[in-house]
């Protein structure tokens, strides 16, 4: 939890410099249409919905961007993010380890030191459509929206501290893990500036992704049977990034304002 609230407060103020720096960008030239290629890093915070929130709290994501913007401001792109938590809802899937007393021995005759984290990634690709806010002054900045889909990959990591506990490692470790994975949808909407000074390019907005997903293990070893439901997996939360932008030749057109 720790390092979710340290990276959020990195990408508060690394978004409050970014936005300062695009305010004091010069205006001595006309705006012009021209295509861009955007390279960008991200990052954010989830809170998990339906299903999910049964098994993980709030998490983080990092990723990776390649994005392309038309002379029009249509957008389409590829983006990869891995997915990190450390609060786990779903602490019993090792309960058939558990003795009398709320613990698991290891081999050294002594209580197990065990910790429960959540790993996962998402892959996508998307399109979408930018609405300048001020047209006459900057065709690149502004509102934009994006949909896609693609595929959302999560698990509990078991790591054992002392190591000390057989039961839970190679291939024993996929009975407890709850490997779920499947298609995903994507809505995207927020703010992107790409100042015409290009010292100062970044976006935030808020995403939602549907996931349906089911269990890819033959076998719980907790529950002594297979998990055949079909789940949908919801996460919320806001995304930031920040963009090496590649612009493209301009097709000439130029917006002027009396």
């Amino acid at each position: 939890m720790q390092k979710i609230l340290k990276l959020s407060t990195f990408l508060f103020l690394s978004l409050l410099i970014t936005i300062t720096c695009l305010a004091q960008e010069e205006e001595d030239a006309e705006p012009e249409k021209t295509p861009i290629t955007l390279i960008g890093v991200q990052g954010g915070l989830h809170i998990p919905g339906a299903d999910l929130k049964d098994r993980f709290g709030l998490n983080g994501h990092a990723g990776i961007s390649l994005r392309y913007k038309t002379a029009n401001n249509f957008l389409w792109g590829l983006e990869a993010n891995i997915l990190f938590g450390g609060k786990i809802q779903d602490t019993m899937v090792i309960q058939n380890l558990v003795a009398t007393d709320g613990s698991i021995i290891g081999t050294d005759g002594l209580p197990a030191g065990l910790t429960f984290l959540e790993r996962g990634f998402f892959l996508g690709a998307n399109l979408g459509k930018l609405f300048p806010t001020q047209p006459s002054k900057n065709l690149n900045t502004g509102f934009f929206v994006l949909l896609g889909g693609g595929f959302l990959l999560h698990k509990i990591r078991i790591e054992d501290d002392f190591d000390t506990t057989p039961q839970l490692k190679g291939e024993y470790v996929k009975g407890y893990d709850r490997l779920t994975s499947g298609p995903v949808l994507q809505q995207f909407v927020g703010f992107m500036g790409l100042s015409r000074n290009r010292r100062a390019n970044y976006y935030i907005g808020i995403e939602l992704l549907e996931g349906f997903t089911q269990s890819r293990r033959s076998f719980n070893f907790d529950t002594r049977s297979a998990d055949t439901d079909q789940r949908l997996d919801l996460l919320v939360g806001f995304k930031m990034g920040w963009m090496l932008p590649l612009y493209g030749k301009s097709d000439g057109t130029r917006y002027y304002t009396d």
